[in-house]
C-alpha cells in the first residue's frame, strides 16, 4: 500500500471564506467546496461591479426649454336678423320671407352649406302691431366669406336686416392641439441646447432619460396680423391665444468613440 506524503502536501497558505453552518450541512460532501468557491466568486464580482459604479457614475446633463405657440381664432360666427312689423301677421311673413330668401341664396352662393346654416322663426304681437322675427346664423372658418356677406348685405338690403356682431372662437381640442404643440417645441429647443453642452465637452448626447414640466401659461389678447381683415382686426387680437411651456429634461452623456490616428498623416 502506498502512503501519502501530508508533510510534503502542506498549503502554503489559507484563505478565509465565510459560510453559514445552514448552508454547509445541506450540501453533499463533494459539493460543499465548489459551491462555497462559486458563492465567493459571485460576492467578489459585486463587490467590483458596485466598486466600479462608485468610480465611474452615470453622467447626465439637465437642461431647461421654452416652447410658445401663438394663434388666432380660427371660427367666426356669422348671425342675420330678419325683423318685420306689420298690422297684418301675413303682411309681416311675406316681408320676412322675400329677405330670408335673398339672404339664404347669398349665404348658399358662398358655398355655406345647407347643414351649416341654422334657421329660427319667432312671432310676437306689440299693441296692434304683429312682428316676425328670423334669425339665420352658420359657423364659419373663412374671415373674407364672413366679409363679403356682410358688405352685400349692407348693401342690398334696407334696416330691417342687422348683422350682429361676430363671435370668434377656437373650434373644439385646437388647445389641447396647442399645448401639445407647445411642449414638443419645449423639448426640442431643451434638446438644442443639451447638444452644444455635450459638443462643448467632447461627449455625445443621449437618450433623455428624465422631463418635467415646470409651468404652463395661456393668455389671451396677444396682437397677430391678419391680411385683409381690417374691420376684425381688434376682435381677433381678442381672442388670439399664446400657450407657453416650460420643461426640464434630463439627457445621458455618452463617451465619444475615440479616433485612430493614421498613420500616414
Amino acid at each position: 500500500m502506498n502512503e501519502m506524503n501530508l508533510a510534503g502536501n502542506k498549503p502554503t497558505s489559507f484563505y478565509a471564506i465565510p459560510v453559514s453552518s445552514k448552508s454547509v450541512l445541506s450540501m453533499q460532501p463533494i459539493q460543499t467546496v465548489k459551491h462555497i468557491m462559486e458563492d465567493y466568486q459571485k460576492q467578489q464580482l459585486a463587490l467590483v461591479s458596485a466598486q466600479n459604479g462608485k468610480e465611474n457614475p452615470k453622467r447626465t446633463v439637465t437642461v431647461n426649454g421654452t416652447g410658445e405657440i401663438k394663434m388666432p381664432p380660427n371660427e367666426i360666427k356669422l348671425v342675420i336678423v330678419i325683423v318685420s312689423s306689420k298690422a297684418n301677421i301675413e303682411e309681416a311673413k311675406s316681408s320676412v320671407q322675400r329677405r330670408y330668401e335673398y339672404v339664404y341664396q347669398t349665404m348658399r352662393k358662398y358655398k355655406i352649406n345647407e347643414s351649416n346654416i341654422f334657421v329660427n322663426t319667432s312671432y310676437s304681437r306689440r299693441d296692434e302691431l304683429y312682428e316676425v322675427r328670423c334669425e339665420l346664423s352658420s359657423m364659419l372658418s373663412d374671415y373674407k366669406i364672413f366679409l363679403q356677406i356682410y358688405n352685400i348685405l349692407i348693401e342690398k338690403l334696407d334696416k330691417s336686416v342687422k348683422i350682429l356682431e361676430p363671435e370668434l372662437s377656437h373650434s373644439a381640442n385646437r388647445i389641447e392641439s396647442l399645448k401639445r404643440q407647445a411642449t414638443l417645441q419645449a423639448i426640442r429647443n431643451a434638446k438644442r441646447t443639451a447638444l452644444d453642452i455635450a459638443n462643448s465637452v467632447g461627449l455625445q448626447l443621449g437618450k433623455p432619460c428624465e422631463i418635467f414640466q415646470e409651468s404652463f401659461k395661456e393668455t389671451y389678447g396677444e396682437p397677430i396680423e391678419i391680411i385683409d381683415v381690417k374691420y376684425l382686426s381688434n376682435l381677433i387680437n381678442e381672442k388670439t391665444i399664446k400657450v407657453t411651456c416650460n420643461v426640464r429634461v434630463t439627457f445621458d452623456l455618452i463617451k465619444g468613440k475615440s479616433k485612430k490616428k493614421c498613420k500616414n498623416c
